[in-house]
C-alpha cells in the first residue's frame, strides 16, 4: 500500500490510489506520495523513518520521498533503529 501525506494539515493515509481531497482542516487536502510500499504503522519488510522537520513517522520499504512536508519545503527523513 502507498502512503500519502497532506502538505496542508499533515494527515497521513494508506491508499492504493490518490486519496480524496475533501475533509482537510485547511480546505482541500494536497496529497504527496511518501512511499510506494509501506504504512503508517509497522508492516513486514518496512523500516521506520522520521522527518526532522515535521516529526512524522512512516514505515517504508525504502527511503521515503521528500516532497510535501507540512512544515514547509521538503521532508528530511532519518531512518530510525
Amino acid at each position: 500500500m502507498a502512503v500519502f501525506i497532506c502538505s496542508r494539515c499533515g494527515a497521513m493515509v494508506e491508499s492504493s490510489g490518490t486519496p480524496n481531497v475533501s475533509g482537510c482542516s485547511s480546505g482541500s487536502h494536497v496529497w504527496h506520495r511518501v512511499c510506494d510500499r509501506g504504512g503508517i504503522t509497522p508492516q513486514p519488510g518496512t523500516h521506520p523513518y522520521q522527518c526532522k522537520k515535521c516529526g512524522k513517522v512512516v514505515y517504508c520499504s525504502g527511503t521515503p520521498y521528500s516532497s510535501g512536508c507540512p512544515s514547509g519545503g521538503s521532508h528530511v527523513w532519518v531512518r530510525l533503529s
